[in-house]
């Protein structure tokens, strides 16, 4: 039964008016509203009669209702999309949870956006910038070599108040490196040119590198650098050089705003990923600077004293870094007890493979193709956890990565789900070829497995599956899979 009944006649008019595109649509996937403005930044005709079914194949939002049920219901999603009819104009849009009076989720309206103008903007200023910033890599590069030689002596005799003033200028010179880093680093994020190297690792292997790595500096300052270990290994599969930088960023932060007491870095798991946290006990952040702590060039004091002031780029860095690995970032802090930055990074769960296979599956609908998924699974995960040595373990995992590298030439998605095998998305991948690749890769295993000498105790399980062939749903293909 369709909730939304029909809206008055001013009403319509109103909706009809607004310069952005609105549409409603409720738990029956049926269009309650849609002005003339949606239908046209959607392409469809003014007189054309438009069904959810027609407007999931241009903006899918089918899979949001989980997003929005229980605590998530009060958010708003927000996504941008290009419309290739339309000179490639892109389009953002906002969509909001409809609750009844007992908070039941009964449908979704959203609001279409035309951003085209403010994104040629950000393309612009991000290749000034980037431009800029490599332009000024070589002079600096070249100044901070000169100041070296003169320093060092190798020019001639240089007297203590002269090495006083190089020293000053050879410190600035590399705190504007940094800055120039941090732009070319923000920019590369913006533009999707910043690529992530994923591997397995082990999470307290990372937090005592991390540890050791800023000790020293955490205690010169006079702080307590403390370090809080997961109960239990666990292993991730991320870019653990980009992870490092995010710990970096945080710490250096900490380290700016804490005067005494002391620094704490940790690990949790939860149920759709890994926390970490980078807590310390400075004076806290102020309420009114929560809000735009991640966004760009932001300064913001914290209570107990200025601290230091840097480029407002670190966080922004940081968050960029985190979203990257579909994982998100966020800040508790309580005035005069200290900040604590925490980050989630998501590990394989039923719910986020099923939101890959659904945005595949609806990209193949559009498209008419069909596209495949590769699993790959390390027999005996769970004995061999308990048998052999994690950092053998840890290899063991990355060989068999790096065989899929080799054997895949094709633009793929790879998921770590955290028991011993690997998901691989191959878009556009039709059954034919899925099954000379799986028999290529078991050719590949078996050569690699009994080279390492560890075939006696380890297998690798290949199953595919094919959409539509195999399976019409994510369910399907779990289930065909052997997930």
């Amino acid at each position: 039964m369709t909730f939304f009944k029909k809206a008055p006649s001013n009403i319509d008019l109103m909706i009809e008016s607004v310069v952005d595109g609105v549409i409603m649509i409720d738990n029956d996937h049926d269009v309650v509203v849609i002005n003339s403005r949606a239908k046209k930044m959607l392409g469809f005709k003014k007189s054309e009669t438009v069904t959810g079914e027609k407007i999931y194949k241009r903006i899918d939002i089918r899979g949001w209702k989980i997003s929005f049920s229980d605590d998530g219901a009060a958010g708003c999603i927000s996504k941008e999309f290009v419309v290739l009819d339309s000179e490639h104009a892109v389009f953002r849009f906002d969509a909001s949870p409809v609750k009844d009076a007992h908070g039941a989720l009964v449908g979704i309206v959203v609001v279409l956006r035309d951003v085209t103008r403010e994104r040629e903007v950000d393309r612009m200023k991000r290749e000034f910038i980037s431009t800029v910033s490599h332009e000024l890599r070589t002079p600096l590069s070249i100044t901070k070599e000169g100041i070296g030689l003169i320093m060092d002596g190798i020019i001639g005799p240089v007297s203590d108040k002269q090495k006083n003033i190089l020293y000053k200028a050879h410190d600035n010179i590399d705190r504007l490196s940094r800055i120039i880093n941090n732009l070319l680093d923000i920019s590369k994020i913006e533009s999707g040119k910043s690529m992530l190297t994923k591997r397995v690792f082990e999470v307290t292997a990372l937090l005592s590198q991390v540890h050791e790595f800023f000790r020293q500096a955490v205690q010169n300052k006079g702080l307590e650098f403390r370090l809080q270990p997961p109960s239990e290994q666990m292993m991730i599969y991320a870019d653990m050089d980009k992870v490092v930088q995010v710990f970096s960023n945080l710490i250096g932060n900490a380290l700016k705003f804490t005067e005494k007491g002391n620094i704490e870095i940790s690990a949790v798991y939860k149920s759709h990923g890994i926390e970490f946290c980078v807590k310390d006990t400075g004076g806290g952040i102020s309420p009114k600077d929560l809000s735009k702590v991640f966004e760009k060039f932001q300064q913001f004091d914290r209570t107990e004293g200025g601290g230091e002031r840097g480029t407002g780029l670190g966080l922004s860095i940081t968050k960029g870094i985190v979203e990257m690995h579909k994982g998100r970032i966020w800040v508790e802090s309580d005035i005069g007890k200290g900040s604590c930055f925490k980050f989630l990074l998501p590990m394989h769960n039923e719910d986020i493979l099923k939101s890959e296979l659904h945005d595949i599956m609806s990209n193949d609908i559009k498209s008419g193709s069909c596209s495949s998924v590769l699993s790959v699974l390390l027999e005996n995960f769970d004995q061999l956890k308990k048998n052999i040595d994690i950092r053998e373990l840890l290899f063991l995992l990355n060989d068999i990565e790096t065989v899929l590298q080799r054997n895949i030439d094709i633009k793929k998605r790879v998921m770590f789900t955290g028991s011993g095998s690997f998901i691989v998305f191959l878009q556009g991948c039709e059954k034919k070829i899925v099954k000379e690749i799986v028999n290529n890769l078991k050719v590949a295993y078996e050569k690699h497995l009994m080279d390492s000498k560890i075939l006696d105790r380890a297998g690798v399980l290949i199953n595919s599956a094919t959409f539509p062939h195999d399976a019409n749903n994510p369910d399907e293909i779990l289930r065909t899979l052997g997930l």
